[in-house]
């Protein structure tokens, strides 16, 4: 075939294929226009100035958006759990506790009481099983308020301390800087300011035995001992309740122990007369003085001048009359005297 022919062919056949393809393309064009109605077709020129990593850009903007609301959130329910516990202002606790060191000859009762305490708060503090046990040089916890310790037990609240003890709510979480009132954990152990306390617990400490040593009040000689005797005035067989102690009129008269004046001044048979409450259930008196050194509310120690031997009130001569009372009775001084 001549090349002219070959060329024309050739020509005809693109001419064809290109009607064709323009065809197809116009198709496809009007059905993405039916689609996308509100999108406007990018030149060319536009796509190729469009970021390369737009989508990545916009893939990571959406990825952060989802980052921030997910810690949010957490951030949220965080606070709402924990903010009672540490979003709240630190409370000192009223309860403070030293260290003392016990002294000779020093109990758990005479430290309580030089304390302002009780044995019983000394004893739950120090988890003492008994209060006679303690000896010099020992270390023991002084709190500066009555009250005990309790050991919280597994679903206990506060409110069911509160009742058992008979103590207020606010107290208890005064005195332990507590927090979060409504969460306590088993085994925690809290202090109980003013706890009454029952039976049971009052039966661990056994007090021992007190007996106070009493000094002679005034130096002289034993005339009329303690019990029943015929009255020197009255020629009556009458109970004697204390001792008669012969001494030079104006010699001191000393406070056989220390304690608190409880009475100074004259009272009928008695004469001029001071009493002294040495507390534990003891009392002494001392009558027929003839001059008064003490005053009612002063407190005295052992070995203390409080009165002058005298001869005042139903007294047949120059004498100290003595006593000693134990719970409201008057028993015989010669088995305290040293």
């Amino acid at each position: 075939m001549p090349v002219g022919r070959q060329l024309i062919l050739w020509m005809s056949i693109i001419l064809v294929l290109s009607f064709i393809l323009f065809s197809k393309l116009r198709d496809v064009s009007a059905i993405a226009e039916e689609l996308l109605p509100d999108e406007t077709p990018l030149s060319f020129r536009e796509i190729l100035a469009e970021p390369i990593d737009s989508d990545i850009n916009e893939f990571t903007s959406t990825q952060n958006l989802i980052e921030d609301s997910i810690q949010k959130k957490r951030g949220e329910r965080f606070t709402e759990v924990n903010s009672a516990k540490f979003n709240v202002p630190i409370k000192k606790p009223t309860l403070s506790i030293e260290t003392y060191l016990v002294k000779k000859d020093e109990n758990l009762w005479k430290i309580a009481q030089d304390s302002g305490l009780d044995a019983f708060t000394l004893l739950s503090v120090n988890k003492l099983r008994n209060g006679n046990l303690i000896r010099p040089g020992q270390s023991i916890k002084v709190p500066n308020q009555r009250g005990i310790l309790h050991k919280v037990v597994k679903d206990e609240s506060l409110e069911e301390i509160a009742i058992r003890y008979q103590v207020s709510l606010e107290k208890i979480i005064e005195s332990n800087g507590m927090l979060d009132p409504d969460t306590i954990y088993a085994g925690t152990e809290l202090f109980i300011p003013d706890a009454k306390l029952n039976e049971s617990f009052r039966k661990k400490l056994i007090p021992p035995p007190y007996k106070p040593k009493f000094v002679k009040p005034t130096p002289g000689r034993l005339t009329s001992g303690f019990g029943y005797r015929i009255h020197p005035i009255l020629k009556k067989r009458r109970m004697h309740k204390g001792i008669d102690i012969v001494s030079g009129y104006g010699s001191n008269v000393k406070a056989a122990t220390g304690g608190i004046v409880t009475y100074s001044g004259q009272m009928g048979s008695y004469g001029n007369l001071v009493v002294i409450d040495h507390q534990n259930g003891f009392e002494t008196r001392y009558a027929h003085n003839s001059r008064l050194k003490v005053k009612k509310g002063e407190k005295v120690h052992q070995g203390q001048t409080i009165a002058l031997v005298g001869n005042t009130g139903r007294s047949n001569g120059t004498h100290l009359h003595f006593e000693i009372w134990k719970n409201g009775e008057a028993i015989d001084p010669a088995h305290y005297l040293k």
